[in-house]
């Protein structure tokens, strides 16, 4: 598409863009290290007829590996955010299933003593682990970030991605690092793509052609584009998610932390 074309119709989403360079995670020669993150205010429902989401981009969500099976179920004991070394302690968490069933918002400290890590949400749910556990990993989105203050203003925030399956482990007892990240978008049936560029928006990084996910009841999200991560990205890069509605493209950008994956 041409540069007028694309120009015409660009949407900027948290364009203000943190200037902030996170530190990588911990390398693969140390232990992993899991805080626990607590919520101050967790808000939860789950109802019979779904809510449809307002939001494009829903949900950010690291693989490990492409083996990883998406079909097994979600654990609601072991959802895990990736916590860059030196991240702020206020860690906003909002969570939802495809179905639009299940929705969680939460305000959480995080119990880091500045190494970085994985924090573990403790807990996810209050009051409806039966229910949540009942979907597949592939049916839940997690969109979690840190903020600068408890009423979690999203503008400009670093967003942070779920490590939904338990940690893979690595040489010392250290996890390897994720070797893809998957964004979960709600594209109502239009196409879409994205990409990781340097958070100067100059050098990139990774691109993928988005899929469409889920069989059935697609009302939080119907599209998951996976980026494989290189060796070469850690710290924090944008992520822009373009989606085509057949007349124009429209982009959606927003600031993520993500580790270097091994080569």
């Amino acid at each position: 598409m041409h540069a007028a074309t694309r120009a015409a119709a660009v949407v900027a989403l948290n364009a203000a863009i943190l200037p902030l360079a996170l530190p990588p995670v911990p390398s693969s020669a140390q232990t992993v290290r899991i805080f626990t993150a607590t919520p101050n205010d967790l808000k939860e429902s789950y109802d019979e007829a779904a809510k449809v989401s307002g939001s494009p981009i829903v949900g950010l969500r690291f693989e490990f590996a492409a083996s990883e099976d998406e079909n097994s179920r979600v654990d609601p004991d072991d959802l895990m955010i990736y916590w860059p070394a030196g991240g702020q302690s206020n860690l906003c968490v909002r969570t939802v299933t495809q179905d639009g069933r299940f929705s969680a918002t939460g305000n959480y400290t995080v119990a880091d003593n500045g190494t970085g890590g994985y924090a573990l949400l403790d807990p996810a749910t209050e009051d409806f682990a039966r229910e949540l556990g009942g979907y597949r990993r592939s049916e839940l989105a997690v969109r979690a970030f840190v903020s600068k203050g408890p009423e979690c203003p999203v503008s400009g925030a670093v967003h942070l991605p779920l490590a939904a399956a338990p940690l893979p482990e690595g040489e010392a007892n250290a996890p390897r690092a994720p070797e893809q990240l998957v964004v979960l978008v709600n594209a109502r049936s239009q196409h879409g793509s994205a990409r990781l560029v340097a958070a100067d928006g100059t050098t990139p990084y990774a691109e993928a052609e988005c899929e469409r996910t889920g069989a059935s009841s697609l009302i939080a999200f119907d599209t998951a584009c996976r980026l494989t991560l290189g060796a070469d990205l850690s710290g924090t890069a944008q992520l822009v998610v373009t989606l085509n509605d057949g007349f124009s493209d429209t982009e959606y950008r927003i600031a993520v932390a993500v580790p270097g994956a091994p080569s």
